[in-house]
C-alpha cells in the first residue's frame, strides 16, 4: 500500500515536471495580448466568485443539516468546487478566444482535455469495479473508495465539457470561416 502511494507521487511528480518545463518553454514562444490577459483576469474573477458562492452553499448546507458532513463527502464536494470553477474560467476563455498557456491551437486543447478526461473515466471505472469486486466492505473502504470515485468522476466530467466547448468552438469557427 504504502509502495503505491510512493510510486503514485513519483508519477505525479515527474507529470507536474515535465508540464512545468513544457510551459515555460511554451511562455517564451507564444505572445499573448493585453486583451487575452484582460479576458483571463475577467474569467478568473467570475470564477472566484463562483467558489466562494459555491463555498458558501457548503457552509449553510453544513449548518442546516445540524451535524458536520462526513470527511469523505466533505472532500468530494470540495473537488467538485474546485473544477467547477475551473470549468467557468475555462469556457469563459474559450468562449471569448483566450488561449491559457497550452499553445495557440484549438486541437491542442481538444486532444489534452479528451486525454485527461478519458483518464480520469478509466479511473472512475476502476474505482466503482475495485469496490464491486471486495468481498468485505468497511468503513474506510467504502469512504476511500467513494473519495476516489466521485473526485475521478468529476474532474472527467469537467474535461469532457471543456472538450466538448473546444470542439463546438472549432466547428464554428471552421463553419464562419467557410462563409
Amino acid at each position: 500500500m504504502v509502495g503505491n502511494v510512493i510510486f503514485l507521487l513519483i508519477i505525479y511528480v515527474a507529470i507536474a515536471a515535465v508540464l512545468v518545463v513544457i510551459s515555460r518553454k511554451r511562455k517564451k514562444e507564444y505572445h499573448f495580448d493585453e486583451m487575452q490577459e484582460q479576458i483571463r483576469a475577467e474569467g478568473y474573477k467570475i470564477a472566484y466568485m463562483t467558489t466562494l458562492f459555491l463555498l458558501c452553499g457548503i457552509i449553510v448546507v453544513d449548518s442546516a443539516i445540524g451535524s458536520a458532513i462526513p470527511e469523505y463527502i466533505l472532500g468530494g464536494l470540495l473537488m467538485a468546487v474546485v473544477m467547477i470553477s475551473f470549468l467557468v474560467w475555462g469556457i469563459y476563455c474559450i468562449v471569448h478566444n483566450s488561449f491559457f498557456m497550452l499553445g495557440q491551437n484549438w486541437n491542442s486543447y481538444f486532444s489534452i482535455c479528451l486525454i485527461v478526461g478519458a483518464v480520469n473515466i478509466i479511473s472512475f471505472a476502476s474505482g466503482i469495479l475495485g469496490w464491486t469486486k471486495e468481498e468485505v466492505h468497511t468503513q474506510s473502504l467504502i469512504e476511500m473508495i467513494l473519495t476516489k470515485v466521485s473526485t475521478s468522476g468529476v474532474m472527467a466530467i469537467t474535461f469532457l465539457t471543456l472538450a466538448a466547448v473546444v470542439g463546438v468552438k472549432m466547428l464554428t469557427e471552421k463553419n464562419t470561416g467557410e462563409e
